[in-house]
């Protein structure tokens, strides 16, 4: 079996798992209750580039292919 190095486990780690950079979890206590749930940092840029994307798809009949990037 091959011995892998810390850095090359964390890289396989997040390529397997790549998701979102933007958001993260932050944790949350209300009474005895408590758990994690999504967060971001509000970008007033990217709300509104994506707010108008929505309503150019919206407008659309047939979307096959929109690169939002």
């Amino acid at each position: 079996m091959n011995q892998y190095s810390e850095h090359e486990k964390l890289n396989l780690f997040k390529h397997l798992f790549k998701g979102r950079e933007d958001v993260f979890a932050t944790r949350w206590e209300k009474g005895k209750k408590s758990g994690y749930m999504p967060d971001f940092h509000y970008d007033p840029y990217m709300f509104r580039r994506y707010k108008m994307i929505a309503e150019i798809v919206g407008k659309l009949k047939c979307v096959t292919y929109i690169n939002f990037v």
